[in-house]
Formats: C-alpha cells, sequence, structure tokens
C-alpha cells in the first residue's frame, strides 16, 4: 500500500524569511552529506525547505529574503536543526525584491572571520591551539614554526587574483584571540551529533546557538564579523558543514562554517568557506564529488603533512590529523560568479556566433589576458535564474609559485562546463548527497568509466577512472549537437591556449522552394533561405524530401542555395538539404509541374488533337522506363497531325500502360470516367484531362 502524500493535503502557504543553505560534506573517501535549505521566519523560527528542482534557484537566493510557496507536511519527523516550524514542501521561489534574485554580490575586498572555538563537554584535549587558526589563515605563507604547507589567504588571494581576502581572529575564553584557550560547549557530543561517519545528524542549529551565546558571555561582538567558522574539538557526525546561518540575535546572516579536527586544514576550509561566500558544488556526472578540477567538487590535496591528532569518538581511533595545499582551485564559472573574472578578461560568444581566443591559464596571474570563454545558447537565457550556458577554460600545473593550487589537477589542457542555474538535483546510487551545483565538466572521453554501482574510482588506473581525463587537449575538437556548438584546441604556447568555438543553431528553413510550372523543354528557378548558424551547406535532391536517391551535383548548381533545374519534359519533385556544423533540415518539396499543349482543354470547346495523344504516350513511356517496364505496344505506332483518326482505343492503351506503371511504383492506381470505351465513341475532354492529371501525380513520386 501506498502511503498517501501529506503534503497534497495541506493548504497552500506563502512564507517569506531569510533563505540559507548549508551543504555537509564527508571526510574524503567516506559517505554520507546532505545540503540543507532553511527558511528563517521573522518570528526567528527556522522552516527546512524540501525542494524538488529549486535547487540551483535556491543557492542563487543564498542569504537573501525570499517569498517561498508551496504546503506544510504534517506529521513527519522534525530534524533537530529545526525544531520549532517543520518541514515545508516548495512549489516556487521568489524573491521579496526583484533586482535581488540571482544578482550575486561580488565577494571582493576583505571580510573578517572568526574562529570559534568550541569544545565538547566530554572533551579535554583540543586538536590545536588558538593560534594555529590565525596562522593558518591571515599571512600569505605559513609563518615560522608551523608545519602545514600553505595558508588559507595565500589560497583566496591568488584563486581572487588578489582581489579577495580574509581578516581572521580566534574566539574563545578571555575573547578576542581566546587568551585562555578554547570555549566548553554546555553538552558532550553525543548531544550534538549523536550519529557516527556514515551519516548526517549534527544539530548545527544548537551548536551555533550554544558556542556564540558562550562567545557573547566573553565579549565578543560578532557583528563585527561576516563569517563565523565553528571550530570543534571532536567529530560531528560524516562531516563538515558549510554555507550560511541567519542570526536571530544579530539580526544578521552570516557566512558559517562547522568544522571537525580532520576538516581543520586549508583544504577543506578551502571548500566549505566556498560554500560561505555562495558557491555550490560541482561536477557529479558519474559519483559524488567526481571533478578534481574544483575544489568545490573533490579537493585534491597535495604535499599533505602531519599536523597534530585526536582521539576521534566516531571510530575510538587516534587519529593523525593532515595539512595539505589545494591543488585544483575554483573553476573560472565560480570565479566569474563571485566577481574575480572582470569582464574584460571574459568573452561572450553569443548564439550563431563563432570567436577564437587565446585562452591563458586559470591559476596565473591576472593581466589582460583571457581567462574564459562564456558561451550563449540558442532557446537560453545567458544570464539570471534560469540561464544555461558553456564556459571555456585552460588549466595547467608544474610550474611552481605560478601554477600554485592548480598543482595537483590530473592533467593540462581546456576544461569545458555546461553551466545550469536552474538544474535540479542530480539524484540516484552514486550521489549519496544531493546536488545542487551549476557546473558539470564534460568528459573528453565518455564512456570510459560506468559508474554505478561501483561509484568510486575503484583502484582503476589513469585514464579509466572518471573525470581525471576531461582536460581537452591540442587537435581535439569537442562537438554537442544538441546545441550546435564546437569547441577545437588548436594550439598551445606554454599556459595558453587558442581555442575556436563556433556556437551555432542547427538551420531552421524560413523560407522553402515554391511550386512552379513550365512548358515542356524549360527549366525552373528554385531557392530556399535558411537561418540558424552559418555558413550552410546545401545539396538539391530530385524526388520527395527525404528521397536521397536522386542528388542534383554540384555541376548542375544543386549545392547551392539556388537551383536551377535542367530543362524538363516531364513533371518532378526537387527539395535541398541545407546543413552546418550542428546538424541538418529537409525542405518541403516543391513540384515542377510540366505542362502539355493545350495545357487547359474545355469540355465543348477544345478539339481533341493528335498531339495531345503523342504527349501521353512520351510521357507514359517515361514513366513505365523509371519503374522497370518496357515500352508499350500502341496501336498505330506512328501518329501523324492531321492524318490519323483518334480512336477509343488510343485512350484505352493509354489507360492500360499507365495503369501498370502504378502498379509497379506500387500507387495506388486512379480511376477514370467511362471505363470502358467503345470503338466509335467520341474521346471526351475529360479522358484527356484524367490521363494527364495521373500521369502529373504518377510522375511527382
Amino acid at each position: 500500500m501506498v502511503a498517501p502524500d501529506l503534503s497534497a493535503q495541506a493548504p497552500v502557504q506563502t512564507l517569506e524569511g531569510i533563505l540559507t543553505v548549508v551543504w555537509g560534506d564527508p571526510l574524503p573517501g567516506g559517505t554520507g552529506g546532505e545540503a540543507r535549505y532553511l527558511l528563517t521566519l521573522p518570528d526567528a523560527r527556522t522552516v527546512s525547505l524540501q525542494l524538488a528542482g529549486q535547487e540551483g534557484i535556491a543557492v542563487g537566493s543564498f542569504g537573501r529574503r525570499v517569498i517561498v510557496t508551496g504546503r506544510a507536511i504534517p506529521n513527519q519527523a522534525v530534524t533537530s536543526d529545526v525544531p520549532s516550524a517543520g518541514i515545508f514542501d516548495v512549489e516556487s521561489i521568489t524573491p521579496s525584491r526583484l533586482e535581488d534574485f540571482f544578482t550575486p554580490n561580488a565577494v571582493t575586498g576583505t571580510r573578517r572571520v572568526i574562529y570559534l572555538l568550541a569544545k565538547f563537554s566530554d572533551d579535554t584535549a583540543v586538536p590545536h591551539p588558538p593560534s594555529f587558526f590565525t596562522n593558518l589563515n591571515n599571512p600569505d605563507t605559513p609563518p615560522a614554526g608551523e608545519v602545514f604547507p600553505s595558508t588559507l589567504n595565500g589560497f583566496f588571494k591568488k584563486t581572487s587574483y588578489n582581489q579577495f581576502f580574509w581578516i581572521g581572529d580566534a574566539g574563545g575564553v578571555g575573547g578576542v584571540d581566546a587568551p585562555g584557550g578554547w570555549l566548553t560547549l554546555p553538552n558532550p557530543k553525543s548531544f550534538y551529533a549523536p550519529c557516527g561517519s556514515s551519516s548526517s545528524c549534527a544539530n548545527l542549529s544548537a551548536i551555533t546557538t550554544d558556542a556564540m551565546a558562550l562567545g557573547r558571555a566573553q565579549g565578543i561582538n560578532f557583528k563585527n564579523y561576516d563569517n563565523i567558522n565553528i571550530v570543534l574539538s571532536n567529530d560531528l557526525d560524516c562531516c563538515a558543514y558549510g554555507g550560511g546561518y541567519f542570526s536571530a540575535v544579530d539580526n544578521k546572516v552570516y557566512g558559517m562554517t562547522w568544522e571537525p579536527p580532520w576538516g581543520q586544514n586549508a583544504v577543506v576550509y578551502a571548500h566549505e568557506m566556498g560554500h560561505s561566500i555562495g558557491l555550490p558544488h560541482s561536477g557529479w556526472v558519474y559519483y559524488a564529488y567526481d571533478s578534481p578540477w574544483d575544489v568545490m567538487s573533490s579537493p585534491v590535496s597535495i604535499r599533505p603533512v602531519a599536523c597534530g591528532s585526536y582521539v576521534s569518538r566516531n571510530s575510538g581511533n587516534t587519529l593523525t590529523l593532515f595539512c595539505g595545499e589545494p591543488g585544483d582551485g575554483y573553476i573560472a564559472t565560480h570565479k566569474a560568479t563571485l566577481g574575480w573574472i572582470p569582464l574584460a578578461n571574459q568573452v561572450t560568444v553569443n548564439p550563431s556566433g563563432a570567436a577564437t581566443v587565446t585562452l591563458d591559464a586559470n591559476a596565473l596571474s591576472l593581466t589582460s589576458s583571457i581567462k574564459m570563454i562564456k558561451i550563449c545558447l540558442i532557446g537560453f537565457t545567458c544570464t539570471g535564474s534560469t540561464a544555461r550556458y558553456f564556459t571555456v577554460e585552460a588549466r595547467v600545473r608544474g610550474l611552481g609559485s605560478a601554477s600554485q593550487f592548480d598543482n595537483g589537477i590530473p592533467g593540462e589542457g581546456i576544461i569545458i562546463h555546461d553551466v545550469r542555474i536552474d538544474r535540479p538535483a542530480i539524484s540516484g546510487a552514486c550521489f549519496f548527497n544531493s546536488q545542487s551545483g551549476w557546473a558539470v565538466p564534460i568528459d573528453s572521453t565518455p564512456g570510459d568509466y560506468s559508474g554505478a554501482p561501483t561509484c568510486s574510482a575503484g583502484g582503476r588506473p589513469f585514464p579509466n577512472y572518471a573525470l581525471f581525463n576531461a582536460q581537452w587537449t591540442v587537435g581535439q575538437t569537442y562537438t554537442n549537437s544538441a546545441f550546435g556548438l564546437i569547441v577545437s584546441v588548436l594550439s598551445r604556447s606554454g599556459s595558453t591556449f587558442v581555442v575556436s568555438v563556433l556556437d551555432a543553431a542547427a538551420p531552421a528553413i524560413t523560407t522553402h522552394p515554391t511550386n512552379q510550372t513550365i512548358e515542356s523543354g524549360q527549366t525552373a528557378s528554385l531557392s530556399v533561405v535558411a537561418s540558424g548558424g552559418a555558413p550552410f551547406a546545401y545539396q538539391w535532391y530530385r524526388g520527395p524530401t527525404g528521397v536521397t536517391t536522386n542528388p542534383m551535383g554540384a555541376s548542375a548548381g544543386g549545392m547551392s542555395s539556388t537551383f536551377t533545374t535542367p530543362p524538363s519534359t516531364t513533371t518532378a519533385k526537387y527539395w535541398v538539404r541545407v546543413s552546418n556544423a550542428a546538424g541538418s533540415t529537409d525542405s518541403n518539396a516543391a513540384t515542377v509541374t510540366v505542362t502539355f499543349t493545350d495545357n487547359t482543354i474545355t469540355a465543348g470547346a477544345t478539339v481533341i488533337k493528335v498531339v495531345h495523344l503523342i504527349e501521353l504516350r512520351s510521357r507514359v513511356d517515361a514513366l513505365r522506363t523509371r519503374f522497370g517496364l518496357g515500352p508499350y505496344g500502341w496501336t498505330d505506332a506512328s501518329l501523324v497531325r492531321g492524318v490519323t483518326t483518334i480512336k477509343a482505343v488510343h485512350v484505352t492503351e493509354l489507360r492500360a500502360a499507365l495503369l501498370a506503371a502504378y502498379m509497379a511504383a506500387a500507387a495506388s492506381s486512379p480511376g477514370f470516367t467511362d471505363p470502358t470505351l467503345t470503338a466509335g465513341v467520341s474521346v471526351r475532354s475529360v479522358h484527356i484531362d484524367e490521363l494527364r492529371n495521373a500521369v502529373h501525380l504518377l510522375e511527382g513520386r
């Protein structure tokens, strides 16, 4: 028995509040994870939003006031993170102010962050002293005495092309700088996160409320900060968390992270603090976190060193902590969203457009060089909450400090992303976390990784796993026939690549060739007009649309937009196939009708002449030959104008010869007036007209 959909029974409601998103990311190699979409109401209650396709739009509304329409879900278990207002099944999300909807704020200049050190009540030891966090955050390079290989400002300054960095403080006992060490939460780890490493259950609201209350009691004014990084003494559940948090006490949205000891390093913070400034995940073509090209998908850690230890309450073991250097940076899509790639360093290719661009490597310093190509698509907007477009960027490694934070990527070349702002959640056995990312990399060797049921690299040697070989190198071309997109890597010189882009829509025929009537022996001029991505190729054919057995050669003019038929003695159909790099479209067939003598025969006025019979015999024999029959044996084989008497047998034979051609062509036979003509009875104009019409019809097949 299927349980009833309780949400459908509840009335539609409209709620207004601040929308925040929190992503939970497991220990690398682990399982579990989630994305939480929360709406804080004006009365400070929090509603958990259950989305179905609005994930990308929710991310675009991160930290903003929105109007949400949907239905409350009664009688469902409410997570401990949202104890007061339950779960809301969302039907739509709209901005409270239109100008606020998906207009990302540039993350430039400086932002202040406090590392709020919070120890569970049942922990006696802590993984690091307060100075560890300010040393990890503030300097561009690690200070003397610290073992970690790189710092957060080293990462954010270089990744943002020196347009953004953090001013960090530690917070604990004694207030800012935590001279008295870590704060002690009022409850043990089991109270805040009772589950283990394979699932998510952390009560982030309780942790945040308790930790901030302790901080305020020590004199910390959180309103001085943009971000609060809550640093914990032990495991949460499966995950480290990053995103946003609305404090009703401060009436302010904070960027937030919640880090267990294993996440207290530059690599994990680069990911979670990316969430805290509004970045979603990326990748997830084959399995969760499958893209090594973006620290927001699979954070690659290089140069790892042991930097501490702790006794894990999830495993019961003493675990060594490792601090490494982010090895895969942020993708260009995310950098552009954050305002780090100015428009002057982007090239936009409009629909049906083309460009050849010299791209500089993503990790290298920002000069006048181009860092990203944005390819707009016909049928989609290129900006806003429903935008869909492609991006192209260059990635290199191995240049020391010049390519730092890309030195861990698996290869070098061009990376192409399919970006869809309103992309719905990706689901399935391989995606244990709900995905709300915009950018999906294009695999340069699709089919080399099967995905489910293994859903992991599975020990496969390079390049046979996931997106580790998504780079496009010199001589390779990506073609997307659905969007009419062709991206070719033409050459490379050092850290720059020359890339050509053709954004060509498949042809659409705006003017089809039209029917024509000509006299025997004349020609007809036919033409077609197409729109879409030029250049176009044309191929004309004789016959009905779609029949390609009789192409018109180039020497006959059959490969241009205008085609002149050869001199014609029989009626025929012609059509044209228009092609470009994106595909092809077939025109309607135009009928070129070849007239007979006395093309209009008027009953009682037109005299039936020998020439009428001669013409019909010629064209009927041509049809018989076309459909595999021999010439007919006519009575009075030679008809002489002014001499031969027109007889009923002449018409009877024309009918028989033509009906045989119809049968050979597997066509439905025509009917005739006076099916049996008697010798000596006059041949009437209707008999000639019917034969002519039947000839035209079969000739046009």
